[in-house]
């Protein structure tokens, strides 16, 4: 493989795919882009992305290939893979569109297994858990019980937007 080098304009690239995203996206981005940099030996995010749009297409589809067989044997989740490969394929695919590169990266992810439920409430449940609710002795606390369970699934509110709540943000 050829080795990693400085050159200003794939650092360019580099701060203006990082520039273009939100900050939590762009810290996201630089840690997958600079594991990529310590696969290949390189010393930061700039050099990877040098060496690999200095490869040939092939040499950067077996690199990149390389990169995600290191990560399933490192035992990485498929979701994590993934995502890490999808930070590459979009820096290169920013390289393509500023004419960088004429290639691009064709490495397929992984099969990714749902991790969580993601099928909603239980509707039965959650009428029980309103029922129930209103039926506590406590009159004042059972009306509140009951308005949180409704906001919270009635009006699909998430939880930190009903703990923030006040009295000004509610018609009467």
């Amino acid at each position: 493989m050829e080795p990693c080098a400085h050159d200003d304009r794939f650092r360019k690239l580099l701060q203006h795919f990082l520039d273009g995203v939100s900050d939590r996206t762009r810290l996201a981005y630089g840690d997958d882009l600079r594991r990529l940099a310590a696969h290949l030996g390189c010393r930061d995010a700039g050099d990877a992305l040098s060496r690999i749009c200095r490869m040939l297409p092939g040499e950067a589809n077996l690199a990149a290939l390389g990169w995600r067989n290191s990560m399933r044997h490192a035992g990485l989740a498929g979701s994590t893979i993934n995502r890490r490969l999808a930070t590459l394929r979009s820096a290169l695919g920013l390289a393509r569109r500023v004419e960088l590169i004429t290639w691009s990266l064709s490495v397929r992810g992984e099969r990714a297994e749902p991790t969580r439920d993601t099928r909603g409430p239980d509707l039965d449940r959650v009428a029980r858990g309103i029922r129930d609710a209103g039926q506590q002795p406590d009159g004042i606390r059972a009306a509140r019980d009951v308005a949180l369970l409704s906001l919270l699934f009635d009006l699909g509110l998430r939880r930190g937007e009903v703990v923030a709540l006040n009295n000004q943000d509610v018609e009467t």
